[in-house]
């Protein structure tokens, strides 16, 4: 999600409608949220994660993509 981000900041650069563009993303979790039974009572969703088999696409092509030890 955070190339969304970065795609979208920069376009408004590109735009013209100022030097600087900044967001701020608080990403802090809070401890006081309530537990959930949907997510196996916990208090934070369960994080996403691509199918096994597309990760491993991924992974086995990652030098090709220039990421290095990422």
């Amino acid at each position: 999600m955070d190339w969304a981000f970065a795609h979208r900041v920069n376009a408004v650069g590109q735009l013209g409608t100022g030097l600087w563009n900044r967001v701020l993303i608080d990403a802090t979790r809070s401890w006081k949220f309530a537990r959930r039974s949907e997510w196996g009572n916990e208090r934070f969703p369960p994080t996403v994660r691509p199918a096994a088999e597309d990760e491993a696409r991924v992974r086995a092509r990652w030098d090709e993509y220039g990421l290095g030890d990422l």
